[in-house]
């Protein structure tokens, strides 16, 4: 192996070097296209604008210097422009979940204030005093009067029809 651990690829060796397959890989084998999860972690790294120089450097040295027609829009509308649309939609999302749950949180406390006021009304109806007129009383005891006449005619016509239904 080359002392500068040199990338075999589109250049010939120098002389007393011959290019050799080699398991190693750069980054202490993190960055490769060896297979899918390691290929989307370096695209990914790419994307971020993590050390995408550096890998893209190493392309050209391994294939040809036309590697950048590859990195650079993957740079260009990966980073400036779909990692951005996701953040972008992540946070609408999350501003969205956000709004929801304060409308939700001053729903629950308007109820609950409407809840309390109710029930103040309903403990200060209690201990208020009812006072009724002379007259009002004498009204509100004839009919009541009246009322149990009108249940007890009404007893005595659904006895009456009993025994009439018993006879047929």
């Amino acid at each position: 192996m080359h002392p500068d651990e040199l990338i075999c690829g589109s250049f010939d060796c120098p002389g007393g070097y011959f290019c050799g397959k080699s398991n190693d890989n750069p980054n202490f084998g993190v960055t490769n296209f060896d297979n899918l999860l390691y290929s989307l972690l370096s695209v990914f790294q790419c994307v971020t604008l993590e050390g995408w120089s550096e890998t893209q450097r190493m392309m050209q040295l391994a294939f040809s210097y036309i590697i950048f027609i590859f990195f650079v829009p993957m740079v260009f509308i990966g980073a400036f422009f779909l990692l951005n649309l996701t953040l972008a939609v992540i946070n609408s999302k999350f501003t969205e979940a956000h709004k929801e749950q304060q409308v939700a949180d001053q729903a629950q406390a308007s109820d609950k204030l409407k809840t309390e006021q109710i029930d103040d009304e309903m403990e200060s109806a209690l201990h208020k005093k009812d006072e009724m007129s002379i007259a009002q009383f004498i009204t509100a005891r004839i009919y009541a009067k009246k009322m149990i006449e009108f249940l007890r005619m009404r007893q005595e016509i659904k006895r009456i029809e009993v025994e009439r239904m018993k006879r047929l």
